[in-house]
C-alpha cells in the first residue's frame, strides 16, 4: 500500500486521508500560526494549535508540556551551559 490509497498516488486526493480532511499547506504563501493555552492541572499546560493559509486551516496539533523549576532545568540541563543564572559545575 502506498499510504495514499490503494490505486497509488496518482488514484485518490492525497488529503482525503487526512483527519478532518485537510488539505497541505501550500508554498511561498503567507501562513498565520494560532496557539492557544487551554487549561492547567498541576504541572501540566495543555494547549491547542492551527496553521492556516488563506484563513484556511491546514494542520493542527495539540501537546502537553510539563513545568520544570529552575532548579530542576540546571540540575538536567546545566552541563550544557545553555541555561541563565548561576554557573554550574
Amino acid at each position: 500500500m502506498t499510504g495514499r490509497g490503494e490505486e497509488g498516488p496518482r488514484g485518490r486526493d492525497p488529503g482525503a486521508d487526512r483527519p478532518g480532511g485537510r488539505r497541505p499547506t501550500p508554498l511561498d504563501t503567507p501562513l498565520r500560526v494560532v496557539a492557544r493555552h487551554t487549561r492547567r492541572d498541576g504541572r501540566r499546560i495543555f494547549a491547542t494549535g492551527e496553521l492556516l493559509a488563506g484563513g484556511e486551516v491546514t494542520a493542527e496539533a495539540k501537546g502537553v508540556f510539563a513545568e520544570i523549576t529552575m532548579a530542576r532545568a540546571r540540575a538536567l540541563f546545566g552541563s550544557l551551559g545553555i541555561l541563565p543564572g548561576r554557573e554550574t559545575g
